[in-house]
């Protein structure tokens, strides 16, 4: 029989006929396929396999904690929330550390977008790169040590993805970045230095194109690091076409 990791590690399939539909599928017999594939709309089968048919076993649950801190993040975030919530073996946090903060710059997104409200806001406000960064990490390791999540999943390139990236690589946690590789080739941008920083550290850099793999291969990075995944954008557009066309 196929078994499942324990906490902390990428989950397998259990089922003789496989119901998760993993990337690639596992069949009876087999050994278990490993899936750290990642996509939204495939969210059951990246960061774990799960099988909605076997009861829920609590130390087989796996955490996701999500840091989201300024306009693009937010956008990203929304479709992978609403898919992760249809796996039960999957429990999510999301954070919010505040790098963007007033009404138009935050909340207007998480209503436009139906995201729940944060169950953290580091409330870190505005400053130069340096001391926004550095309190970032400075509020979010209380944060890692207080749910001990499986996995932290950055998003984008702004000060709040480098920073957490940085503080839970630093404690041991796994990192997975959405839209990873990117590049402007242009180091006095800002967010080119947090794109070569965040995915360094990553456990799964996942790209939204083919030169994404590319760039992340001439650093050095491990193929098995490296997930062409797609853009999380066309799926956060894709359930709501009508409102998007309207004045």
């Amino acid at each position: 029989p196929t078994t499942v990791s324990p906490r902390g590690g990428l989950g397998f399939c259990r089922a003789e006929t496989c119901v998760c539909r993993c990337v690639p599928p596992c069949h009876a017999g087999r050994r278990p396929t490993p899936v750290p594939y990642f996509r939204p709309t495939r969210t059951c089968r990246s960061l774990l396999a799960c099988n909605p048919r076997e009861p829920l076993d609590l130390h087989l649950m796996t955490q996701l904690l999500h840091v989201v801190g300024a306009r693009p993040n937010f956008m990203k975030v929304a479709p992978v929330l609403r898919a992760a919530n249809g796996c039960a073996t999957v429990t999510q946090v999301l954070v919010h550390t505040g790098q963007h903060y007033d009404a138009a710059m935050s909340d207007s997104f998480f209503t436009d977008l139906n995201l729940p409200m944060p169950d953290v806001n580091l409330g870190v406000g505005s400053g130069s790169h340096a001391a926004q960064t550095g309190r970032i990490m400075i509020e979010f390791e209380p944060v890692l040590d207080r749910y001990r999540p499986d996995w932290v999943v950055v998003y984008g390139d702004v000060n709040s993805t480098v920073a957490c990236a940085l503080v839970a690589a630093k404690k041991g946690i796994r990192v997975a970045h959405v839209e990873a590789g990117l590049r402007s080739r242009d180091r006095g941008m800002p967010e080119e230095v947090n794109r070569l920083l965040t995915d360094q550290p990553a456990d799964l850099c996942l790209t939204p194109r083919r030169d994404g793999n590319v760039n992340l291969e001439a650093e050095g990075l491990p193929e098995p690091r490296i997930r062409l995944v797609g853009t999380v954008m066309v799926d956060e557009r894709l359930p709501r076409p009508a409102r998007a066309r309207a004045p």
